[in-house]
């Protein structure tokens, strides 16, 4: 490698990690100032002027942003979690949301995603375009077909009414099929020719990193 292109190599890097600094920055803001007793907070962050009279008056004020606490305390935590149930209830009620979702979605995308992968049949092209189509559709078109979906199923105002309809969507299909479809149909025909079925070769088209199918028949 010249010195020509090391150099430049540097100065990505460095423009690169300027950025990523400039992006992390605040989360770590955030997650230092956790740490501070509510009197500091106040201290650094309490509104004392109103906003508009700024404006009207022509004066700016900073906020005093404090990396480093000057004292570490555990009080916000235990507030939030301990003395507030409120929110230990509706972290649990997201998770009863957002686990099952995300467990269905990865069964089913990668199942279809795979079927989509080695079907061969003239009607899978305007199939998957029918999955790309309902992907790009917005969250108000199928609003009053899932609603009326879930009344007629006796779902409404239960956590089904939401999982099933975020469980069956088309993006982890799309994105699932788009992985597998770059590995070659070569190496699938050599792992079934070795005596791999289908759930043999399923996990290792799922996963291109992982070694040769045929390695594991």
């Amino acid at each position: 490698m010249t010195l020509r292109k090391k150099s430049t190599r540097r100065i990505v890097l460095a423009v690169l990690l300027a950025s990523a600094l400039i992006y992390v920055l605040p989360l770590l803001i955030i997650f230092t100032n956790s740490f501070m007793s509510p009197g500091e907070v106040l201290r650094h962050y309490r509104d004392e002027y109103d906003a508009f009279d700024w404006a009207l008056q022509g004066n700016v004020h900073y906020v005093e942003y404090a990396l480093i606490p000057d004292k570490i305390s555990l009080g916000q935590y235990d507030t939030l979690l301990f003395q507030s149930p409120m929110y230990l209830d509706l972290f649990l009620n997201s998770l009863k949301l957002t686990l099952p979702t995300a467990a269905m979605q990865l069964v089913l995308g990668a199942t279809a995603a795979y079927g989509f992968t080695i079907w061969k049949s003239p009607w899978r092209e305007p199939l998957f375009c029918g999955y790309i189509v309902l992907m790009v559709l917005p969250f108000q078109a199928t609003l009053v077909a899932n609603y009326l979906t879930a009344d007629q199923l006796n779902l409404l105002n239960t956590h089904w009414s939401i999982i099933l309809p975020l469980g069956f969507s088309p993006l982890p299909v799309f994105i699932l099929r788009q992985g597998m479809k770059g590995i070659p149909d070569s190496v699938r025909e050599a792992a079934m020719l070795d005596g791999c079925n289908h759930w043999q070769l399923f996990p290792e088209l799922s996963c291109p990193c992982a070694e040769a199918p045929w390695r594991q028949c």
